[in-house]
């Protein structure tokens, strides 16, 4: 590795963090080192370890430094500025000072213990060394210059490829669409969701004309006051509110009733399902199709890190609903779809909740209505907690379907709902 960093222009490099008995047979590693390749050399800084037993114990890393009690560390780095003519390494990352950053949900309980333990402590931690010891950069020990790192990148013949960009399908029609975004309690995804839609609207310019729907469900967080402070302001973006919580079918519901466009987008807050895929789901609408759904479960579909439980759930309701309704899914349950207004304006659901956002689907296709689906790609919430109770939601759709097949096979009507709902 070092030799093919030295042949692309790398004046030095501090990735090794020595532990346990690597490279016990080559001391020197263990140390700032120059590394001899062919066609020259690189400086190798390895992070500083304390040697015990013929061990070694890394304590100057990030994760060393926040994880380990105070006084070992500081001990450990007390003797080697003592008793070493080599310089301590010590290094830690920006995100290590930050104790308000979002807590990624997604994640094992081993790694959230490792990424979020004692960030609010680190601050003081780092200080205490910052503050004790004279510091530079490796750059500046070596006694590199800028325009000698500039010189020896001129050098290599590394070509690097360009960001990746997102492909939109040309077309001369510029379509109307408004994205309802049902939100209860997403105070930690909405800044990402921000960044997101932003993305969009940068990406699908000329091809999509967006303005934003965004229905706080009662959310009992700081939900409304966060949506308040990134979209409140904007002219393309319309805050709705429940004053009490309805559920996401309902929320759609009302997302749709607030919709003046031609095409009525919906999409998850949490960003479970990419936003960016919208541009291509809309050139597959048709002067007939009521309904683009997309589906994980797609052959051309993925899914990426979502619980077992919730696949289950997702693909035995499949294959109940495609018993009973005309239009052979591989998935019903998820949000994700652009309706042409017209076939869902007015329209109610007896069951608010999960449900009802394949209630609407359901009624689409009972309908008579076209309806198509497209793969996707299902990741697993980041940010925030899931709202979904498995066992109501299990037995919803139970119901559900025995009434879906009461109304096809028996012309038994729909239950109608009755609640009414109240908006800010």
């Amino acid at each position: 590795v070092l030799d093919t960093l030295q042949e692309q222009g790398f004046l030095y490099d501090s990735s090794l963090c020595p532990i346990g008995k690597q490279f016990s047979d080559e001391e020197f590693r263990l140390r700032l080192h120059q590394h001899s390749a062919d066609a020259g050399s690189i400086w190798e800084v390895p992070v500083s370890a304390t040697r015990w037993l013929g061990w070694s114990i890394p304590f100057s890393g990030g994760n060393y430094v926040r994880q380990l009690p105070r006084w070992p560390v500081r001990e450990a780095a007390a003797r080697w500025v003592e008793n070493r003519a080599a310089p301590l390494v010590m290094y830690f990352h920006i995100w290590e000072i930050d104790a308000d950053q979002p807590n990624i949900s997604a994640a094992s309980w081993l790694q959230r213990m490792r990424h979020y333990r004692n960030l609010e402590r680190m601050r003081d931690r780092m200080h205490y060394f910052l503050t004790r010891y004279p510091f530079s950069s490796i750059q500046d020990y070596l006694g590199f210059t800028q325009n000698r790192q500039i010189e020896r990148a001129t050098q290599s013949q590394d070509l690097r490829s360009e960001p990746e960009t997102i492909a939109v399908q040309s077309t001369d029609k510029e379509y109307d669409l408004s994205i309802v975004i049902p939100c209860y309690n997403e105070e930690a995804s909405l800044r990402y969701l921000n960044e997101t839609l932003g993305k969009l609207k940068k990406t699908s310019s000329g091809l999509l004309k967006l303005n934003f729907i965004f229905v706080n469900d009662g959310s009992t967080d700081s939900t409304k006051a966060l949506l308040t402070e990134l979209f409140g302001d904007r002219p393309d973006a319309l805050i709705v509110s429940h004053r009490s919580n309805q559920g996401i079918g309902q929320a759609i519901i009302t997302g749709i009733d607030h919709a003046t466009t031609e095409y009525i987008a919906v999409i998850d807050a949490d960003c479970t399902f990419d936003p960016l895929q919208l541009p291509t789901m809309i050139t597959q609408m048709e002067s007939n199709t009521a309904v683009i759904a997309a589906s994980p479960f797609h052959q051309r579909g993925r899914v990426a890190n979502v619980p077992e439980w919730r696949l289950l759930l997702s693909r035995g309701a499949a294959f109940l609903y495609r018993q009973v309704l005309t239009h052979k899914f591989s998935g019903y349950t998820s949000c994700f779809r652009i309706y042409r207004a017209d076939t869902v304006k007015g329209m109610r659901v007896y069951n608010p909740g999960f449900c009802g956002v394949t209630e609407i689907l359901a009624r689409l296709d009972l309908a008579g209505h076209e309806l198509k689906e497209c793969p996707a790609e299902l990741q697993i919430r980041l940010l925030g907690q899931s709202k979904i109770n498995l066992i109501r939601t299990t037995f919803d759709h139970l119901k559900l379907i025995v009434r879906l097949a009461a109304y096809r096979w028996l012309n038994v009507a729909l239950p109608t709902p009755t609640n009414k709902v109240l908006v800010d």
